[in-house]
């Protein structure tokens, strides 16, 4: 499984393999993508789309998870979020991939047991 929590700055990623027995889970591997904050928008997105590709190339995950998009105040930062969400995904659906969206709350819940955690505790 790869995990993707997308942005156009820094997109987090996350592959976790299931490991027997069933039920447990096995970090293969984490990490950051970071985009030039100078880049033209379309050059950030190739960026996004080539780290994902090459992720999934790697690694060979059954299925990818991406955030869904959170919006609170800021609808500009939700459209540009957008944006490196659909580089993300048109990575996984040119691998045949299949995608699965999960509410920001319910990633925390899963990681970490509570749903306001904060960055630095998921």
């Amino acid at each position: 499984m790869l995990g993707l929590d997308p942005g156009t700055a820094a997109t987090g990623y996350g592959v976790v393999e299931q490991a027997a027995p069933a039920g447990t889970r096995r970090l293969l591997e984490c990490g950051v993508v970071r985009t030039e904050a100078s880049a033209p928008l379309e050059r950030r997105l190739a960026q996004i789309y080539d780290a994902v590709a090459e992720l999934i190339a790697r690694h060979h995950p059954a299925a990818v998870a991406v955030e869904s998009v959170f919006v609170h105040r800021n609808v500009r930062s939700a459209l540009v979020l957008g944006h490196a969400r659909g580089a993300a995904l048109l990575a996984a659906a040119k691998a045949d991939v299949p995608v699965s969206e999960y509410a920001p709350a319910m990633v925390k819940k899963t990681v970490v047991g509570a749903g306001a955690a904060t960055k630095q505790q998921v």
